[in-house]
């Protein structure tokens, strides 16, 4: 089993429009995860976890 280090998982807030992100991983292509209405940003943790080390 291979394990890659992955950079912290960073939190971002842009003020317009008002957008709360979260943004894991270095290098490689973008991946943009969105979320229901009534769901929360930290439901992607797991997901961001597995995905950084690939993916940006």
């Amino acid at each position: 089993m291979v394990i890659k280090t992955v950079s912290p998982i960073k939190r971002g807030f842009h003020p317009l429009p008002p957008l709360a992100y979260l943004r894991a991983g270095d290098h490689g292509p973008p991946v943009l995860l969105l979320h229901g209405w009534a769901a929360f940003k930290e439901l992607w943790w797991g997901t961001l976890l597995a995905l950084a080390p690939h993916f940006r």
